[in-house]
């Protein structure tokens, strides 16, 4: 009797264990119907904390040991900088698993996301890359994204020729889980690599990364969140800096903004708008941008797809965001920044990779993004370097690739301009308008501003030819450059600087007042001085002071637009 209780005892609780696993299947099965079909990913609304709590933890003890760089060589350096663009001794000697600090607005901690999200493809092309970086790169992908979520991580190399990436380098990557590693045997360039990248990935998500990256805590769920909401989302994380020289990890400057570009084509970063502010919930919400930076985003597969792809005929890098963001855009998609997603990227200090067929190359997929996509606009660009281009030069397969507008109902740029870029013109009008001031800057000691050693001096107005603009950037400028005076500091007596004009005010903010001359910085509340040993320092503004007096060969008030540029309070 004893024996026929306990076998009755064991077979329910076989049986339970069967119905336990039979709908642990039913649950995966219908999952995964959901995250393979791009229409139907709110099918389960019930939310979820991604974080790794366990991870977090220990990493809060470890932060400071796991910067430490051990064996660091510093006489390496300078020969790493040259062929790198960083310091490679200095990330050998990093911990592949160091910690990264969690800038992340507080607000990002008790964010949740839904329970159900699809998995992703992450490919990272690279070329002649430290093997140390990329290590450390798929090293932090891995740890710090929940496993369940990652498909695979593809390595494409793209026809590298360091040795050190050989053999000794595929066997540590294989020890990270779920890498994978594919070579190129020609040089493919960065675009054509990620399409090499995408042809082979198993997942529903594909994930683009630069291969210089280390990621920030619980930064892929935001990213996937969104595209389980709307399938035609690409989301992009913030992308901090990671120094080429020190590998600290800090904010860019400017902290979280939009991206937009200049008619050359440039990418630029531009202030939040108020109208994106009123649709979020508070400040870590996502929010719309128009331009993707282009090496760090999330697409779904088959939107990917049907707005077919890369441009086949976009060779190495260049233009390739700019042609993402306006079809995405113009094609019925969105495109946003992810505040709480964040992502370190090694900006280099030099281009330490040649580019196949040269620096043509770059301008060539411009004016092919331009023609395809700008519609009259692109004239714009075509002021800008002289001209539009000879047709012949931009591929046979112009109306192959304009048919992929006319497929998906896209629709014209002018509407992109209108909806999606609307600030733009503030910061970047399609037509230049004139400089207001110009020419040699005077002081009433009749000395004039130049630059020695990189520095803004005054010095005989016979011995300079270096003339001046007052922008509608509210910026001083060396006429026709990219160079800008900088207040630097906020401190009487300090020397102004001359760096590369950000178009973003602040240091830069410089006007001519119409009536007494002065040239005076409205963000610092300082102007600038002529001194009698020729040095040019911030003061405390002074109507009557003859120091603080400027003249310029051409002044034209009428030309000055208080709604162009940055808006003074």
């Amino acid at each position: 009797m004893y024996h026929w209780k306990r076998h009755l005892v064991w077979f329910f609780a076989f049986l339970l264990v069967v119905i336990f696993i039979y709908r642990h299947v039913l649950l995966v099965e219908e999952d995964t119907k959901i995250l393979n079909n791009k229409n139907n990913y709110q099918f389960d609304n019930a939310l979820k904390d991604w974080h790794n709590y366990t991870l977090i933890k220990l990493d809060s003890f470890r932060k400071e040991s796991s910067n430490r760089a051990n064996n660091f060589i510093s006489s390496t350096s300078k020969d790493d900088y040259y062929k790198y663009g960083y310091h490679k001794s200095l990330s050998d000697a990093l911990p592949l698993d160091r910690v990264i600090s969690d800038i992340r607005d507080p607000l990002c901690k008790s964010k949740l996301y839904s329970r159900i999200l699809p998995k992703t493809s992450i490919i990272l092309p690279f070329h002649n890359e430290a093997p140390s970086v990329l290590l450390r790169s798929a090293t932090s992908i891995s740890r710090t994204a929940p496993s369940e979520l990652i498909e695979e991580i593809i390595f494409v190399d793209d026809a590298s020729s360091f040795t050190d990436l050989g053999d000794y380098f595929e066997t540590s990557l294989k020890k990270i889980p779920k890498t994978r590693l594919i070579r190129s045997k020609q040089r493919l360039g960065l675009i054509q690599a990620r399409t090499l990248g995408a042809s082979i990935a198993l997942g529903p998500v594909f994930t683009f990364l630069d291969s210089h990256i280390e990621c920030g805590v619980n930064w892929l769920p935001p990213l996937l969140d969104r595209i389980a909401k709307n399938y035609r989302s690409v989301p992009q994380p913030m992308i901090d800096g990671i120094d080429k020289k020190s590998f600290e990890y800090a904010e860019q400057p400017g902290g979280i903004m939009r991206g937009s570009f200049s008619w050359s084509l440039l990418y630029k970063r531009l202030p939040i708008t108020e109208k994106e502010n009123k649709l979020r919930k508070d400040k870590a919400e996502p929010f719309f941008t128009p331009v993707q930076a282009g090496g760090l985003f999330s697409i779904h597969k088959d939107w990917f797809n049907e707005l077919g792809g890369y441009d086949p005929f976009l060779k190495v890098w260049g233009g390739e965001q700019y042609e993402m963001s306006f079809k995405v855009w113009m094609c019925g998609g969105e495109m946003e920044e992810i505040p709480c997603s964040r992502i370190g990227h090694i900006y280099r200090g030099r281009m330490s990779f040649s580019v196949p067929g040269g620096y043509s190359v770059i301008r060539r997929n411009h004016e092919r993004v331009a023609n395809l996509w700008m519609d009259e606009y692109a004239q714009y660009y075509y002021k800008r370097i002289g001209g539009p281009p000879e047709i012949s030069r931009l591929g046979d397969d112009l109306e192959n690739r304009r048919s992929i507008r006319k497929k998906l109902n896209c629709k014209s740029f002018r509407w992109y301009m209108e909806n999606v870029a609307y600030d733009q013109p503030q910061y970047y009008p399609p037509v230049e308008p004139p400089p207001y001031a110009s020419g040699k800057c005077r002081s009433m000691f009749d000395t004039c501003l130049k630059i020695e050693n990189g520095t803004p001096i005054l010095a005989e107005c016979s011995e300079t030819r270096v003339k001046w603009m007052l922008t509608w950037h509210k910026d001083m400028r060396i006429s026709f450059t990219n160079r800008c005076i900088d207040s630097m500091s906020h401190s009487v007596g300090q020397s102004v600087g001359l760096f590369e004009c950000h178009g973003q005010g602040g240091n830069q903010l410089w006007r001519l007042h119409p009536t007494s001359f002065l040239l005076y910085n409205t963000a610092v509340n300082k102007c600038i001085v002529a001194t009698a040993d020729r040095k040019i320092l911030l003061q405390i503004c002074d109507e009557s002071s003859p120091a603080q007096r400027w003249k310029f060969e051409t002044v034209d008030f009428q030309n000055f637009n208080a709604e162009l540029g940055p808006q003074v309070d």
